[in-house]
């Protein structure tokens, strides 16, 4: 972060991209000065032209952070915008970029999804933060560290979770990433009436949010009454959902390589 090279900060939704950004922008030289958030996911291009012709606008100052949230919303033609004016106000040069982006930018870009030459402009670090539903380890030292900053946040004060309520937690498919983890945690703690967390608090709050890992898994079966073009195709369905969309890891998975997962998709559609 003491350079102004560009970082693009990728994961699937919910994996805390935004909350990471905030992160680098603090450990940056530049914390002292403005960090100007732009959701790409809101913009249009009327707002665009004026973010980067008004001379009134931040983008026209030095030195600041320039936090452009989810990039890959932008449609084709104000990709296109982002690149001209990237390039001519020679934005990358005059403030440290960092851009959030949901999926796997390689994986649009070989889908005609995203522009090649704006990725060029923005892509100077990658950081591609991991699904917590691929880090199951992870969730136990997760849970008891937000439990003991609910304890400071919140005037209740839990002491633990039983084992089989982590166990459960660790079990559960977390469909929106680390935010909905974080957000479950929360409403246990408030709605606990004990200075643990059980099992049974778990699978109450639990039963509101969909099928667990083990009933998504029974969901998945294949229907082999299928021509094997169909059953190819639904094969390729659920490893890319349990690859959270990354063609990347599914080809790697399917044994094929991208391009050929690309291929297939597209005569899909």
């Amino acid at each position: 972060m003491s350079g102004k090279t560009p970082v693009v900060v990728c994961g699937s939704p919910g994996s805390g991209r935004t909350i990471f950004s905030y992160g680098l922008y603090a450990a940056s030289p530049y914390t002292s000065n403005p960090l100007i958030e732009v959701d790409c996911y809101h913009l249009n291009a009327k707002q665009c032209d004026k973010l980067f012709k008004d001379e009134r606008s931040p983008l026209f100052e030095n030195n600041y952070i320039i936090l452009f949230k989810n990039l890959n919303a932008l449609s084709p033609t104000l990709q296109n915008l982002f690149t001209y004016y990237l390039e001519n106000l020679e934005l990358t040069s005059r403030h440290k970029v960092i851009c959030t982006f949901t999926g796997d930018m390689g994986d649009l870009i070989a889908a005609n999804q995203f522009s090649q030459n704006l990725s060029y402009l923005i892509s100077g670090f990658t950081i591609q933060l991991p699904s917590i539903n691929h880090k199951p380890e992870l969730i136990v030292s997760i849970a008891r560290s937000y439990l003991n900053s609910l304890n400071q946040e919140l005037p209740i004060q839990i002491a633990g979770f039983e084992p089989e309520a982590l166990k459960l937690l660790e079990e559960h498919h977390w469909q929106y990433g680390i935010s909905q983890f974080q957000t479950v945690l929360k409403q246990l703690v408030i709605q606990s009436n004990s200075q643990f967390i059980t099992a049974e608090n778990v699978q109450t709050i639990l039963s509101h949010l969909g099928p667990s890992k083990s009933n998504a898994s029974r969901d998945t079966r294949l229907n082999l009454n299928q021509t094997l073009d169909d059953i190819t195709k639904d094969v390729i369905d659920l490893v890319l959902k349990e690859e959270s969309m990354n063609q990347t890891k599914a080809a790697k998975r399917l044994g094929i390589s991208r391009s050929t997962l690309w291929k297939k998709l597209k005569m899909e559609t």
